[in-house]
């Protein structure tokens, strides 16, 4: 019930204010600020379709909010609120996010914009503790956000004519499909976990050890 009130309170925004309200959702959500900012963004597609407001600018204006939210959780990991930095690291969605950034660097900023987003203010807040570049990461976040706008508006610009249909039942569904994307990250992490623990494979010298000498 309370994230049906929510989303409804952030749909009437976006009615009214249009891709200006989108892209102050989605700063807040770049900041860390829960709120139901894929959802507005369906919305934003289905309302584009619809001529309510101009696609290319709401896309520009959700890429916008999104990259400036990162950049704004980025400078508070160089520069401030440290003790925010210190509580998180003992999560273990800090431990996930720093081995990711260790060995991705930029593709885990871009795959954390759009794939695997709970890791996402984490690896913002590392980045700028470990003063990363800060251009090549906003280059990074526009790249994964442009992708994952484009995912979420265009299904909801292909949803179009259905999206009352589809905005009367989001309070009923919407337990679902979070306890979904839930599951589906679970799935991620355990496959992760369980490569991390196959035997290597023999390298050259182990195979000519094993093999049966020719030598007469």
């Amino acid at each position: 019930m309370t994230f049906k009130l929510n989303s409804e309170t952030f749909l009437h925004y976006l009615q009214n204010y249009g891709p200006i309200a989108l892209a102050a959702v989605l700063f807040l959500a770049g900041m860390g600020i829960p709120v139901p900012a894929g959802l507005l963004v369906i919305a934003a597609g289905a309302f584009a379709r619809q001529g309510r407001f101009s696609w290319a600018l709401a896309f520009a204006m959700t890429l916008l909010g999104a990259v400036l939210g990162s950049g704004g959780s980025y400078l508070t990991g160089r520069y401030g609120l440290q003790w925010l930095v210190t509580r998180l690291k003992r999560g273990r969605a800090w431990r996930k996010a720093e081995d990711e950034f260790q060995k991705r660097g930029a593709v885990a900023i871009v795959l954390t914009r759009f794939l695997l987003t709970p890791l996402a203010l984490p690896i913002n807040l590392i980045a700028g503790s470990e003063k990363y570049p800060f251009g090549k990461f906003i280059a990074s976040c526009a790249v994964g956000g442009a992708i994952w706008v484009g995912m979420y508006g265009g299904a909801g610009y292909a949803a179009g004519a259905s999206w009352p249909w589809i905005q009367a039942r989001i309070g009923s569904y919407a337990p679902w499909i979070f306890m979904g994307a839930a599951a589906l990250f679970g799935l991620y992490e355990l496959s992760v976990h369980w490569r991390g623990h196959l035997p290597a494979p023999p390298g050259p010298e182990a195979l000519r050890a094993s093999s049966p000498s020719t030598e007469g």
